[in-house]
């Protein structure tokens, strides 16, 4: 999505998982979507930051964005 238009500022998706991130002492704060806006490190250009607010659970900050292979992780 983060391809197809780089205005639009709101979107709907899925949560898919949430994983331990091991760089921060297993933190569980890695978020796979099924879809994002929000664009990845890549090329030189840095990624995306925002908000992401899940229903139930609260607001949390997307600080770093980050593509491994196909799987976008915030």
């Amino acid at each position: 999505m983060y391809y197809a238009d780089s205005h639009v500022l709101d979107f709907d998706a899925k949560c898919l998982t949430v994983f331990n991130n091991v760089l921060q002492k297993n933190k569980r704060n890695l978020v796979i979507l099924d879809k994002s806006l929000f664009y990845p490190t890549s090329g030189g250009q840095m990624n995306d930051n925002g908000v992401l607010t899940i229903e139930g659970l609260g607001e949390f900050n997307v600080v770093d964005v980050t593509k491994v292979g196909k799987v976008v992780l915030h």
